[in-house]
């Protein structure tokens, strides 16, 4: 591993730093730069194959089954299924997240689209009469030019007033729509259930795992979320590759997929405590409706101490996960930042090197720095937004068992 370490590292830095002093015209040594980055590439991949190996075997009980007769369900069996298990079980809440009748969801859907796709032609819109302003404000000319100043409101203004006003309300009715066919959904279904189901399940129980179901209802979101980033980042990198040439947008995409691998990696490192916590989370609430529903029991017995000392216990074990948990989230977020900084920090030397040669105008700087946060907020939007479904997946786990 530490040679794929090692590889990584440096193929990364040779592509890097050749690109810088790559002589105009130079075929040869582009294409030679670019299977530099290719193998520095193909490095991190055997790099991500070798940690997925040497991925320690989760031992921890997560899930008992609500509708089977056993109380005690390994959840070593849930992991041999996988996040894509969970989400083909998903398809449950398909009428709840994207109904087919609902014509005024589905019209609101379609604004929402609608924006996605003129947000995109904005994201590079105002990063470039930006830099056209920057290019025609020249010094001691006296001339401001207020027709590109002009431009550069009316699409600022869109981009950051308008368009994200109408998007967040149609979000919010989206979200409200799903969370009504969720609750009404699995309220029906409870009901219609046997005594043999409640005779061996607690209510607190099911309680909690309908309430944690409720981050579903943000799955529609998070996938137009996705759908844009894709497009956010596709438009920048051809953009990219426009002005700035192909070493710029190797660079880039570099970064890019090396950001988006490694989150994905972080974010199933960090499922299994996940998965304890909200484990964690449903013992704590079961221990209680158990304990208050049993009141006089255990006040006829004198157990009131011990069952404090037990909710205590399970209040404990609780907030162990949750640190356990927000250690390895915030770790996997300190990478991830050292990566993009790093990254950002690489091409802005590549643009300057280009602007002290004279290949692109200094406006075009300030163009790049606008259009870095179009590239940055889309990959790491990726990453979380792959960690959002797995948390999803997870919170909703005991909802779709016993919808099952």
């Amino acid at each position: 591993m530490n040679i794929s370490v090692v590889g990584v590292f440096f193929e990364t830095s040779y592509g890097i730093v050749s690109g810088l002093y790559l002589p105009a015209g130079s075929i040869s040594d582009f294409v030679y730069t670019s299977l530099s980055l290719l193998r520095a590439f193909a490095s991190f991949l055997c790099l991500l194959l070798l940690l997925k190996r040497r991925q320690y075997e989760r031992t921890d009980e997560e899930t008992m089954p609500l509708l089977q007769g056993s109380t005690v369900c390994s959840a070593q069996d849930n992991n041999t299924k996988g996040i894509f298990h969970f989400a083909k079980n998903l398809a449950i809440f398909r009428s709840c997240i994207l109904p087919k009748n609902d014509y005024v969801f589905n019209s609101l859907l379609a604004i929402r689209v609608v924006i996605i796709l003129a947000k995109r032609y904005l994201n590079i819109g105002v990063p470039h009469t930006f830099g056209t302003v920057v290019d025609k404000a020249i010094p001691g000319s006296g001339k401001i030019p207020w027709n590109e100043i002009g431009l550069w409101a009316v699409h600022y203004s869109l981009r950051g007033v308008v368009f994200p006003a109408v998007e967040n309300s149609v979000s919010t009715y989206v979200e409200a729509s799903s969370f009504r066919k969720i609750q009404d959904l699995a309220f029906h279904h409870i009901h219609q259930l046997s005594f043999d189901f409640y005779a061996h399940k607690n209510s607190g129980e099911i309680v909690k795992a309908m309430e944690q179901a409720e981050s579903v209802n943000g799955l529609v979101d998070t996938l137009l979320n996705i759908g844009q980033m894709f497009l956010d980042l596709a438009v920048a990198l051809a953009y990219i590759w426009h002005e700035f040439g192909m070493n710029m947008a190797l660079a880039v995409s570099l970064v890019a997929t090396s950001y988006i691998m490694i989150g994905v990696r972080l974010a199933a490192w960090s499922s299994s405590r996940r998965s304890a916590y909200a484990e964690s989370l449903r013992k704590k609430t079961f221990a209680a409706s158990e304990s208050i529903s049993h009141f006089e029991l255990i006040a006829y017995f004198n157990q009131a101490s011990a069952e404090r000392e037990r909710y205590k216990r399970i209040v404990e074990a609780a907030m162990t996960a949750l640190l356990s948990l927000a250690y390895r989230q915030y770790a996997g977020q300190a990478t991830l930042g050292t990566l993009i900084y790093c990254g950002h920090a690489a091409v802005v030397i590549i643009a300057i090197q280009q602007i002290v040669s004279g290949k692109i105008p200094i406006g075009s700087l300030f163009t790049f720095q606008m259009i870095w946060e179009n590239i940055a907020s889309p990959i790491k939007g990726m990453a979380s937004s792959y960690r959002l479904i797995t948390t999803a997946l997870i919170d909703a786990e005991r909802l779709i068992e016993f919808l099952h």
